[in-house]
């Protein structure tokens, strides 16, 4: 006769490829009714210092709390014979189903982590094989131990598992923000923003983080659709399943590559998880060229016009994973080098291309940008501009964007007429030597990574429109766009 022991929720006792070929799992998750109704998450885990915990089923309610699914595939002719022998020190009660322990690790990562309250949390088991009515055949001792209230089962009816789920009582007090919950508790499907506050990721992003990158593929993404933010989650979370893994994040600039590294410690000391920062490398194009010469043990470059080709002849192990962002904006012969080297990596380019691997459609948060245009004379109209701005706000929220040649006339032109002291950006300088307490003034080539308030845009006719869509979108409060001369172009496209 079988002996039985009620498993704790995190114990592997079930193969992962199981549970997500789950029809009970598959059919509840692509429920239009419970999507409406509440957060649904199958297989994730949770990363909390070194542990990582996975859990097979998870629901938000956000006015109940979280119900956690422990799978089972037991059957019926399994069930049928068994006798129970409880677990040592489990507990047993209305709430739970299992052990505490889980709980307790939820309730410590919210208090360390976010400083949250603690939620409900409530104990549920899916069984993949039995069904109600052969459950009302077993042994009173069994059912005892596994509440039919909380168990759903085979043939449970959508409308069935609702009014079980529903059985639970409201809060009495409303429950934090779902983002907090879920992207405190999920961390790597959680974008955290320069206000260090919590924004869900897509289902698309989400795709994305958990998909297997290989040979070479593409993503694509709206404006403000978070981009490289998906991409430093991506990084975060293949080291995380497998610490050796080496990962190289390409961007445009050094100050792009230092705000990224910043952004990386910012996460990794916000969701408390065991990773070294400097396990993933955040890189130019400049410095993957240097590494390769450098295993070569042949002289680095300063410049990509220095790249030769003829130099990278030989495929060698340089990373698992190259993730390269903004990719329209890198030289065709450093894309030429990087499809060259991959040949035993994984490449993914992030690239105005709508037929990508993965697409991203939406913004990551809600945004309100105030969109201004005047055709007018642009030094003038800079100045007046600036001044207005002045009134209400600070210098180090603002940055004016033009070509070269404008923006050296436009300094000269505000150190007469503003008080502010004038930083023009250099984004070959690292981030610790930058100044960022000023007005800012840059050319397009200089302003990845940055994400100012208010940003002026002067005579954007003079610069490709790939550079001009990005700068327009870079703002979070502001946008005054001037030009003078006519561009067809421009004009349509506002």
């Amino acid at each position: 006769m079988n002996k039985f022991s009620f498993n704790p929720l995190f114990s592997n006792n079930k193969k992962n490829d199981t549970i997500e070929n789950s029809h009970l799992i598959k059919r509840i998750s692509s429920s239009n009714e419970l999507n409406a109704k509440f957060y649904i998450y199958a297989n994730v885990t949770i990363y909390y210092h070194a542990n990582s915990i996975v859990i097979p089923f998870m629901i938000l309610d956000k006015e109940r709390g979280l119900y956690i699914f422990e799978y089972k595939d037991w059957s019926y002719k399994y069930l049928q014979n068994v006798t129970i022998e409880k677990a040592h020190q489990q507990t047993l009660s209305y709430n739970t189903l299992a052990y505490e322990s889980l709980h307790e690790i939820i309730n410590q990562k919210f208090d360390e982590v976010a400083n949250i309250k603690r939620i409900p949390i409530y104990n549920y088991l899916l069984m993949e094989n039995l069904t109600a009515q052969e459950y009302g055949d077993l042994n009173d001792s069994l059912k005892d131990l596994m509440p039919q209230m909380r168990i759903i089962f085979k043939n449970s009816s959508i409308d069935t598992i609702l009014s079980k789920l529903h059985v639970e009582p409201i809060a009495q007090k409303s429950l934090p923000r779902v983002a907090d919950i879920l992207g405190n508790l999920l961390m790597q499907y959680a974008i955290l923003d320069d206000y260090a506050k919590l924004h869900l990721c897509s289902g698309e992003q989400m795709h994305f983080i958990n998909g297997d990158i290989q040979n070479i593929q593409m993503l694509y993404g709206e404006a403000r659709s978070g981009k490289t933010n998906a991409l430093l989650l991506k990084a975060i979370y293949e080291k995380l399943k497998n610490r050796n893994k080496e990962i190289i994040i390409i961007q445009t600039t050094t100050l792009a590559s230092d705000i990224l590294k910043k952004k990386l410690l910012e996460i990794i000391e916000h969701a408390i998880i065991d990773i070294e920062p400097t396990s993933i490398k955040i890189i130019t194009p400049v410095g993957l060229v240097n590494t390769s010469l450098d295993k070569q043990h042949k002289r680095e470059i300063d410049s990509i016009d220095e790249l030769n080709l003829l130099d990278h002849e030989k495929s060698f192990d340089i990373a698992d994973l190259i993730l390269c962002d903004d990719a329209d904006f890198m030289p065709a012969k450093f894309l030429f080098f990087l499809r060259k080297i991959q040949k035993k990596s994984s490449l993914l380019l992030v690239k105005n291309e709508k037929n990508s691997n993965y697409y991203f459609s939406k913004a990551y948060k809600e945004t309100n940008i105030d969109i201004r245009v005047y055709k007018a004379n642009v030094q003038a109209k800079t100045m007046q501009i600036v001044q207005k701005l002045l009134t209400k706000h600070q210098a180090k929220d603002m940055l004016i964007v033009s070509t070269d040649i404008i923006a050296k006339e436009i300094e000269e032109d505000l150190q007469h007429f503003i008080e502010d002291d004038i930083i023009s950006l250099k984004s070959k300088d690292k981030l610790i030597f930058q100044n960022f307490d000023k007005l800012l003034l840059a050319t397009y080539k200089d302003i990845f990574g940055l994400h100012p308030k208010h940003i002026i845009i002067v005579e954007p006719c003079s610069t490709s429109r790939n550079e001009f869509i990005h700068a327009l979108h870079l703002a979070q409060k502001s946008v005054h766009i001037i030009y003078e001369e006519k561009c067809e172009e421009i004009e349509d496209y506002i």
